[in-house]
């Protein structure tokens, strides 16, 4: 979840957490003076009844393994209303009724949240068994929510003698609770160390999990190879701070194998010491049996561009498959650039009535493309994609050039589509690149040159662009190939789109903007009176114009971006792809 300072993703999270949190506490009762948007507390409280407002509001479908324990008859799938008010100790569930079923009029609500309103077929008796035993499912399997925003840091040392429970603050107390999980996780647990009484026994097995911890940690944290994790358990000595200084004392120390010199655990850099217990906290937490849905806020702000990297991977590789992860960000290296259909944009939406700005709330929103949003909001989501572009001008030792990033993610589905069904696809070694315009090939070009990279172009082309590539095939005839699509299609312009085919691209586009069955619809034959134009897309901007004038102005990059979404529509249009599977296959094999 994506947004700037103050755009409310705290917030969503904090009333996701309240649905069904991991601890039942007053953090996790929903509180009126507390929670409720102060500006309108005075009024809520005047009109309030018995029945307090609904905070969270949720939907969950059940499908067919789900219910595969329980004794229902109801076609699948199952959706489920799961919801919290003020006040309310635990969640409530609501479910249409048994489909099939005879429905009473005026049924009452169960006191669960259930509508009782089926009725035995037979004998017309009110028959609530059948929603019993699904809000029973739903109260069993429904996951655990566990809210996270203050990462603590472990403690560097305890003494293991000391109760830490009752006897001391709330933050020493979870840093002591860390360090308890940062030793079972190097295999060791307390009791292991003060029932050792023979030396050698005592100095392996705190070796061993020296090593082990070693090993996990470096697995996720590459911005220093060179370094040990060390357990060490000694008697504290009489000059140390309390409680310190009496007792069995175990410390984490780090060495550095570069420099042979090691340090207390707390004395390491802020971002180390942060990603050391953001593992060992949720080490734990991964080995849950019951589904979690885990809502970090603000992770790894203290980390490393590249150290943000590693904390994306460890949430993909270790979380991600046991638990539901969602986290908040405005870092740029938080975003995963590969897989933005993860990424939901928040805002808190103002409009203006009159002379006066009005909150229209928070709201959160998969379309991240939208016009509608800020500057600021859409910062973050820039500079990663910049920043994942600016990667593959030196990663990939074979670059092909494109225009805009449509073209790259048209020929990216075309290709994945090819190698799905056996036919030629664009090769693994070539990176795909866009340039953003026909102007900007020539420096692009000459700073691959400089990197000792192979490079091939692929250009759009219209009316007065021809004489631009010769040019640009005179100045670089010994540094790269130039190709043009028109090349590939025998004709004397042409784009991308082209190379899709009219019936399939309008397809595309009446599906993009909603317009297939329709009275609006495009289609081949309403194209023809814009037949001036040879380029398609140039058609298809001419109708907007003259036919679609309400909607927004054609963009080249929606229906690009609706195909990245559903590649399923290129095995629906199986049938009419033979001229654009051939066409494809040639741009692939002249690289």
């Amino acid at each position: 979840m994506v947004g700037k300072n103050e755009s409310g993703k705290t917030a969503v999270l904090r009333a996701l957490a309240a649905l069904n949190p991991v601890e039942t506490n007053d953090a996790s009762t929903l509180n009126e003076e507390r929670d409720y948007p102060r500006r309108h507390l005075v009024d809520y409280e005047s009109r309030q009844n018995d029945k307090k407002d609904t905070v969270i509001d949720t939907q969950w479908v059940l499908e067919a393994p789900d219910v595969k324990d329980i004794d229902i008859n109801i076609p699948m799938p199952i959706d489920v209303q799961v919801s919290r008010r003020y006040g309310d100790s635990t969640f409530t569930v609501n479910c249409p009724p048994c489909r099939g079923d005879k429905q009473t009029e005026n049924s009452p609500t169960g006191s669960n949240g259930l509508s009782s309103s089926t009725s035995d077929k037979q004998t017309g008796v009110i028959n609530t068994n059948c929603l019993a035993k699904i809000c029973e499912l739903v109260r069993t399997k429904l996951p655990k929510f566990m809210y996270v925003s203050h990462f603590d840091r472990m403690a560097g040392e305890i003494q293991l003698e000391t109760d830490m429970h009752g006897n001391s603050t709330d933050e020493n107390e979870r840093e002591y609770s860390l360090f308890l999980d940062f030793l079972k996780l190097a295999g060791i647990s307390m009791d292991q160390i003060l029932q050792a009484n023979k030396f050698e026994t005592f100095n392996a097995r705190l070796q061993a999990a020296s090593s082990k911890i070693t090993e996990q940690i470096l697995e996720y944290w590459s911005q220093n190879p060179d370094i040990d994790v060390e357990i060490n358990v000694s008697h504290g000595m009489s000059d140390d701070p309390p409680p310190f200084n009496t007792g069995r004392i175990a410390r984490a120390r780090i060495k550095n194998t570069l420099h042979k010199v090691d340090t207390p655990f707390s004395e390491r850099s802020a971002g180390f010491v942060w990603f050391f217990s953001f593992l060992v906290k949720f080490a734990t937490v991964k080995e849950s049996e019951h589904p979690l849905v885990l809502l970090l806020d603000e992770p790894g702000l203290s980390l490393h561009g590249k150290a943000q990297q590693d904390l994306l991977r460890y949430i993909d590789e270790k979380l991600e498959p046991k638990h539901q992860v969602l986290y908040t960000t405005h870092s740029p290296f938080m975003i995963p650039a590969k897989t933005l259909n993860r990424v939901r944009m928040v805002e808190h939406e103002v409009y203006v009535q009159g002379r006066k700005r009005q909150s229209d709330g928070t709201k959160v929103n998969s379309n991240f493309l939208s016009v509608k949003y800020t500057p600021d909001s859409i910062f973050p989501l820039q500079a990663a994609l910049g920043y994942e572009i600016t990667q593959t001008l030196f990663i990939g030792s074979n670059v092909l050039l494109v225009e805009g990033p449509s073209d790259l993610i048209y020929l990216t589905v075309f290709s994945n589509y090819l190698e799905q069904v056996g036919q030629t696809y664009l090769d693994s070694r070539w990176t795909l690149c866009p340039a953003g315009s026909l102007d900007r090939f020539a420096p692009f070009v000459t700073l691959f040159a400089g990197n000792k990279i192979k490079i091939a172009v692929l250009a759009d082309i219209g009316k007065g662009q021809r004489q631009k590539i010769r040019n640009l095939r005179t100045d670089y005839k010994n540094i790269c190939n130039i190709y043009t699509v028109a090349q590939f299609l025998d004709a004397q312009e042409g784009d991308i789109e082209d190379v899709i085919g009219d019936e399939i691209y309008v397809e595309i586009v009446n599906r993009t903007y909603r317009l297939s069955k329709t009275e609006r619809e495009i289609s081949v034959e309403k194209l023809k009176k814009y037949e001036t134009n040879s380029r398609l897309v140039k058609r298809i901007e001419c109708y907007f114009e003259s036919e679609l004038s309400d909607i927004q102005r054609f963009s080249h990059y929606r229906p690009a971006q609706w195909l990245n979404s559903n590649p399923i529509f290129l095995t629906e249009m199986k049938s009419k792809m033979k001229g654009t599977i051939s066409t494809m296959e040639k741009i692939w094999s002249v690289h």
